[in-house]
């Protein structure tokens, strides 16, 4: 029987989660952590390739939930909840670049990174 390779980018293993040991883990808790999604995900969306980014963004916000539970700092932004619509997942080369430029600038300043 032939296998059926579902339209997405599984190749990369992007949905799925890496095992990875302690010591490299612990490193992610040493450094402050932020990830942006675009706008044009909706989970009331039945296409696959939307169904596929709401995963995405569950598998995010569940690793941010566990770098945190182990004393790190990790974020998960819908660039749609802090006010800014538009973006594909392309944020830095849309139209409104510079916005998020600045958004991401503020967090750099936050953190002390900048």
């Amino acid at each position: 029987m032939p296998s059926v390779a579902t339209p997405a980018n599984d190749a990369a293993n992007i949905s799925l989660s890496q095992p990875i040991s302690t010591e490299r883990f612990a490193l992610l808790t040493q450094m402050p952590i932020i990830i942006y999604y675009g706008d044009y995900i909706s989970a009331d969306n039945p296409h696959w390739a939307s169904q596929r980014w709401i995963e995405r963004i569950r598998m995010a916000q569940a690793f941010a939930d566990c770098v945190n539970r182990h004393g790190g700092d990790a974020s998960v932004v819908q660039l749609p909840d802090i006010g800014i619509r538009g973006n594909s997942h392309f944020a830095f080369i849309e139209a409104n670049n510079v916005e998020i430029a600045d958004v991401l600038e503020s967090w750099l300043e936050e953190k002390g990174l900048k």
